[in-house]
């Protein structure tokens, strides 16, 4: 699992799924949500859905405030460009901005 600051309330958080068998590829699934500190973010983020599930974790994510931009290289399997969680007690939603680019297999 992985960990990025991209503002003041924004963080993203990046787990693999490699449990999959030979013909299965890898999966990397992103989540927005607080900084969760040293509690047990997995745990965390079950109770959640990506916002963001590819085949790659060549993703470049930046943000201006609740806006947040991601750049993919790779396949898509799984998007949503509006998120929810609650910082604090109170909902921060960011809005998500994709650029995807096709990679030949």
């Amino acid at each position: 699992m992985s960990k990025q600051k991209l503002s003041d309330s924004v963080w993203l958080y990046v787990t693999k799924y490699d449990e999959g068998n030979a013909t299965v590829s890898d999966i990397y699934r992103f989540y927005l949500d607080k900084d969760e500190g040293n509690s047990d973010v997995i745990e965390a983020l079950k109770k959640r859905s990506p916002f963001l599930e590819t085949n790659t974790n060549s993703v470049i994510a930046t943000a201006y405030g609740n806006t947040i931009n991601v750049k993919v290289s790779g396949k898509i399997y799984n998007f949503t460009n509006s998120d929810l969680f609650y910082a604090d007690g109170i909902a921060v939603i960011p809005v998500i901005n994709i650029i995807a680019n096709g990679m030949r297999d």
